[in-house]
């Protein structure tokens, strides 16, 4: 989500003419609510301060690990694990909560160090809360995200949501594309997860980006949906995101149908290059020999001495960026060619092991990391497609780590 777009989204959402820095290309917008409370917002499009009494401090992806006054004293402190928040220390009284969610990341219970229930809610499918149990503090509410007290709506990121309406407060970001011209709910372009949040839900409004053969992206990733899926992959040329239709697929007996939906479901930006090279923090960085397969991310790793320099980071707000040469990334196991698919959902699945559930691509114990991660997911997927049997694995030893990093 580009900063300018939310900027679009904060003057829908307050009204005409909101207030901002006078030059366009300016990293800050300010925006006035009608409640009269000011939001900032970076350069990114996070928003980083209300002018009420509260500033918001990220960590490397879009989690908001700290809160504070406009002084810069800490107030709020959350954990997070495998990429949902799972914890809250108030600073001032130095008393911990512990959130409970349900399947779509809602926040239905917060319990006490001493394990006291001090809230308890049940939610409408559109997000209208009906609180039982309301004795602690609890802003993070439909879907894990933030209610704002000034306006009663939900931030999700690319834009706003008001569950008295059961609507977005702007456009979805992603386009009319070709496979939602047959499908009327996804024409409404302000709808929540095509008015069905009891089986989908959105997390911010951003999809997996894609550069390079685009055709070849599309062909690898309806091959990981499994048969019968064209058309359920597209690719929107505006904005260089894929999106995937899951509608009536079981992900519980579908292994490349669930990883999609964590790629595309996650708060991380994931992208995807399959071409001769890949656009990394450092610039441009060919995509053959030994590094005919990259996947960069910008998490720390102990592989690292000295720290990853910036051909070694994914470019912008990426939190792990994919690249695959597939002329030089010609693999054989036991006989069989790897086709580009396996390539693709191997690393898919290695790179959402390392940002949303925060592993290292090994660990140095040498126990079971993301490398190992991805394996066995791969292993599902071919006990579940019994054709696959006759490809090449994409997980096999001989594509561990084409280059490992060297050691400082």
């Amino acid at each position: 989500m580009s900063s300018n777009s939310k900027r679009d989204i904060a003057a829908i959402l307050c009204g005409p003419t909101p207030r901002r820095l006078p030059h366009p290309w300016c990293p800050i917008a300010i925006c006035p609510t009608t409640a009269g409370v000011n939001y900032t917002y970076d350069g990114d499009g996070n928003r980083v301060e209300k002018s009420n009494g509260k500033i918001y401090w990220y960590g490397a992806g879009t989690e908001i690990l700290d809160e504070s006054d406009p002084s810069g004293n800490i107030t709020a402190e959350y954990v997070f694990f495998g990429g949902k928040r799972v914890a809250l220390r108030t600073v001032s009284s130095g008393a911990i909560t512990y959130y409970a969610e349900d399947f779509l990341g809602t926040s239905r219970m917060m319990l006490t160090s001493s394990g006291t229930v001090c809230y308890d809610a049940d939610f409408y499918p559109f997000g209208g809360e009906r609180a039982y149990t309301n004795t602690c503090s609890q802003n993070y509410k439909f879907e894990g995200k933030e209610r704002d007290t000034e306006t009663n709506n939900d931030d999700f990121g690319a834009r706003y949501y008001a569950s008295v309406y059961g609507r977005f407060l702007s456009v979805d970001p992603v386009k009319v594309t070709p496979g939602r011209m047959g499908d009327p709910q996804q024409l409404n372009l302000y709808g929540l997860v095509r008015n069905n949040p009891l089986r989908f839900l959105d997390p911010d409004g951003e999809t997996l980006e894609a550069t390079g053969d685009i055709d070849a992206i599309i062909e690898s990733l309806s091959s990981i949906l499994g048969p019968n899926s064209a058309g359920r992959v597209q690719f929107d040329q505006k904005t260089n995101t894929i999106t995937v239709d899951l509608t009536g697929i079981d992900l519980s007996h579908n292994e490349g149908a669930s990883l999609l939906n964590n790629v595309v479901s996650s708060s991380s930006i994931y992208s995807l290059t399959v071409g001769n090279s890949i656009q990394t923090a450092g610039g441009s960085r060919p995509l053959k020999g030994d590094d005919s397969i990259l996947n960069l991310d910008n998490a720390a790793d102990w592989r690292y001495g000295n720290g990853k320099s910036p051909n070694d980071l994914p470019a912008g707000k990426i939190a792990d960026q994919i690249g695959i040469n597939p002329k030089d990334a010609v693999f054989r196991d036991q006989g069989h060619i790897v086709p580009l698919s396996s390539l693709i959902f191997h690393e898919l699945a290695e790179a959402y092991a390392k940002i949303d559930e925060h592993k290292q691509y090994v660990n140095k114990d040498g126990s079971p990391g993301a490398h190992d991660e991805a394996a066995q997911r791969e292993m599902t997927l071919r006990s579940q497609r019994p054709n696959m049997q006759l490809e090449g694995r994409a997980g096999a030893q001989l594509i561990r780590d084409p280059k490992p990093p060297k050691r400082e």
